[in-house]
């Protein structure tokens, strides 16, 4: 397989998406191994080991002993394991789902020339079902790296331990759903790495495929956005365990935020700011939904004009914030209105001129507000010491809305 081959980000729907890597090295054979059958895309047994290049096998139940041992998993090996020979019949839907009227007017969005090539994926659904795609070249290693991080979430699937994040997220919201997945990646990409490290050893590891990825895609892409879920998991869990044994005890204290992921944060350590708001449209807007987008989407979505570093620290000191969705009664497009609650007075000055910034380069000044080069027009306000809005959509909208803040609560009203 080519080792500069890079590999497709895949979003969470009903399966847990992961993408697959290589390493040099045969694992040792534990005692113990149980028998798990091998099955093709409809379900017919095809013996008990996958094959794979060099007239070689792979016994799935030794992978799923070695990675139990690693993490010390007290759950039953899995019935089968279903392997594809085309990676079109891997199901899930829309992988990264479709580009909302907030991603298209930011610009995270799909982009980029990178040629994801036939790789090896894989995925574990909601009841520990496993499905691998070893490649057309079935390259031995890169089916092992696949295996043993799908392995890696059936245990968090059969041991209880995606419901306990699960509980402890809202995954109504965008952040939430950054959240769940980083919670899930991120220990993935950690026990793979300790995989690798006690089976095969070698100088490729999974973690610098996917920071080369990170280098590969453009800032404030959605790819970009996406594949941070596997490297800022993956910080998060190694600056809270030492091992993969001490994984089962992580999901218990995991993440609640975006931004606790970022920063290594436990919960307790940075709650979330208080925040309400109301909006009133009258007569020609209607209100048709909210979103927390939370600060890793923050942080992409401004990092598109400003660059990693300063969209980075615009986005730091995040404390919450509320996306009201808009439609107009009449014709017209969505609009919507951004509403962030920063932690300190410092962090909302360092947006709102971020944000000014941003708005120069995305587009032209019309007036009191930007034309973005994606069509629509914005225009950010700061409203209290700690609290800024952020309005994008149509002229009518934009110009017409505005907002009032007494501490933690926020009215929005458009009255044009």
């Amino acid at each position: 397989m080519d080792r500069t081959r890079v590999l497709g980000v895949l979003a969470l729907g009903t399966l847990l998406l992961l993408a697959g890597c290589q390493a040099p090295g045969t694992p040792e054979r534990p005692e113990f191994s149980p028998t798990v059958t091998v099955v093709n895309a409809t379900g017919a047994e095809q013996g008990t080991t996958i094959a794979v290049a060099n007239n070689e096998t792979l016994d799935p139940g030794l992978v799923f002993a070695q990675v139990r041992s690693l993490l010390d998993a007290d759950v039953p090996p899995p019935t089968n394991v279903r392997v594809l020979d085309d990676l079109d019949a891997m199901a899930g839907g829309t992988p990264l789902g479709g580009e909302s009227p907030v991603r298209r007017n930011l610009n995270v969005t799909m982009r980029g020339d990178l040629d994801l090539g036939d790789q090896e994926n894989g995925a574990v659904n909601q009841l520990g079902g496993i499905t691998i795609y070893p490649g057309e070249a079935r390259d031995p290693m890169a089916t092992t790296w696949v295996l043993a991080h799908e392995l890696t979430h059936y245990v968090q699937v059969r041991a209880g331990h995606a419901g306990t994040v699960r509980e402890r997220v809202d995954l109504g919201t965008t952040d939430g759903q950054f959240t769940y997945r980083a919670m899930l990646e991120g220990p993935a990409v950690f026990s793979t790495e300790a995989y690798l490290d006690e089976y095969a050893p070698g100088d490729e590891t999974t973690l610098s495929l996917y920071r080369r990825i990170d280098d590969g895609l453009p800032d404030g892409s959605y790819g970009k956005y996406a594949n941070r879920q596997y490297l800022l998991g993956y910080e998060y869990t190694r600056s809270l365990v030492d091992s993969p044994a001490e994984l089962a005890g992580l999901y218990d204290r995991s993440a609640r935020t975006s931004e606790q992921v970022i920063h290594g944060y436990r919960p307790a350590e940075a709650p979330m700011a208080t925040l309400t708001v109301t909006y009133e449209g009258g007569d020609g807007w209607a209100e048709t939904g909210r979103d927390r987008m939370g600060e890793a989407f923050l942080w992409a979505a401004l990092e598109d004009r400003l660059g990693t570093d300063r969209a980075r620290t615009a986005a730091a000191g995040w404390g919450n914030d509320s996306l009201v969705m808009v439609y107009p009664t009449t014709e017209g497009n969505a609009s919507f209105a951004w509403v962030h609650r920063w932690d300190a007075a410092a962090n909302a000055s360092t947006f709102a001129a971020a944000g000014e910034t941003y708005l120069d380069r995305a587009g032209t000044a019309a007036g009191p507000v930007t034309r973005l080069d994606a069509g629509a027009t914005a225009r950010v306000e700061r409203l209290d010491e700690r609290t800024t809005l952020l309005l994008v959509g149509e002229r009518a909208f934009v110009t017409g809305t505005t907002g009032e803040a007494v501490g933690s609560r926020v009215r929005l009203e458009t009255t044009e």
